[in-house]
């Protein structure tokens, strides 16, 4: 299944002047970890970016449709011996799917390795392949929301910390994060290297994006459950659906944690990471969307 993540509660470290991933400052973890956990997605998202590089400010270049553009989505990342995508917040701080971070980080370091300024899928490609900004980022710390629940899709998140700042360029920059929950019918935008077929079986080999609209959630919801009967997730209020009542355009198997955007003042704005769906692309089960 897919699934969707937002930042909610951390847990960083537990020496109090260890050195704060987010800046230079020294901080109490205490009471950061605190704050954290008792704020809403956008809130603890601008706590996560503050005093970074701000995000892309020029006009939006997203259309939807197939492939993207190679120097459109600077913000997301491919956990490529993961499968799945995730998205630069701040110079050392990627988001993801809780559900991507499953591996034990200090037996397997490798699974949360990070491509980011990728357009091609493939791992080993030669730079001017893989594209004149791409950079593998090793992790430093993962750190998985405390109350993560697979079983009804909740508080699906993970934070990746790299161990060297992100080199902002041309074609890297951090996200840009939202104020406001997008309106009914508003489109906004998915991107990933996800399966391209409805069963998931066959992964792009290049970044795609695709136009989805903002839905009425508790009508999603209803069709999900009448769809899985017996076995079905738990609503949350931070769920978003997102996509077309009609099928054909959705996120799937390898898109899990990569971002969804809409355009605001001509800016590509976060809004939520990719959570879970019914398979993918059916008519009247669109995706959802974790957010605030």
């Amino acid at each position: 299944m897919k699934l969707l993540s937002t930042l909610l509660g951390l847990s960083l470290a537990q020496n109090e002047e260890e050195r704060s991933l987010f800046g230079t400052e020294e901080i109490n973890f205490d009471e950061q970890n605190r704050f954290l956990q008792e704020q809403r997605f956008a809130e603890e998202i601008k706590g996560l970016i503050s005093g970074s590089l701000s995000c892309i400010a020029e006009d939006a270049r997203i259309i939807g449709g197939n492939e993207a553009d190679k120097l459109t989505w600077r913000w997301i990342a491919f956990l490529h011996k993961n499968n799945c995508g995730g998205t630069v917040l701040n110079s050392r701080t990627v988001a993801t799917a809780g559900h991507c971070c499953t591996w034990d980080f200090n037996r397997y370091p490798e699974k949360y390795e990070m491509a980011i300024g990728r357009h091609y899928r493939e791992e080993n490609a030669p730079r001017n392949i893989a594209g004149p900004y791409s950079r593998i980022y090793e992790a430093e710390k993962v750190v998985q929301h405390p109350d993560v629940n697979f079983w009804t899709f909740e508080n699906d998140m993970c934070l990746i910390f790299t161990k060297e700042e992100i080199e902002f360029n041309p074609g890297v920059a951090p996200a840009c994060t939202a104020e406001e929950s997008p309106e009914l019918g508003k489109k906004c935008y998915i991107a990933g290297w996800g399966a391209q077929s409805t069963d998931g079986s066959s992964a792009s080999e290049v970044l795609n994006e695709a136009e989805v609209e903002i839905l009425d959630s508790e009508t999603c919801f209803h069709n999900i459950q009448t769809k899985l009967r017996e076995v079905s997730p738990s609503w949350h209020e931070t769920m978003m659906c997102a996509g077309n009542w009609a099928g054909g355009v959705d996120s799937c198997q390898g898109d899990s944690g990569g971002p969804l955007v809409c355009i605001e003042d001509n800016r590509p704005v976060l809004h939520g990471v990719v959570s879970w769906g019914m398979q993918c692309a059916l008519p009247g089960l669109p995706g959802m969307i974790y957010q605030n």
